[in-house]
């Protein structure tokens, strides 16, 4: 519930596409990847129990009307 809270205040609007948990093999602590979308953009993100951030990378989505025209 705290990681859902985290994910719906970190990335209001978007679409949550994909979620796992990871364990590191040098870590006990769980690792909650997200994946949310946007009409714009990709998002994964990495939160931590509490609904920290760990890491966050994102990339645009690709401009469907740009390759329809080619």
């Amino acid at each position: 519930k705290t990681v859902q809270r985290a994910v719906a205040g970190q990335f209001p609007g978007y679409k949550v596409v994909e979620t796992q948990t990871v364990q590191r093999a040098n870590d006990e602590r769980l690792v909650y990847e997200v994946h949310v979308e946007s009409a714009l953009e990709i998002v994964k993100a990495q939160f931590s129990a509490d609904g920290a951030v760990l890491n966050q990378a994102a990339k645009s989505k690709p401009d469907k009307r740009a390759r329809q025209t080619k």
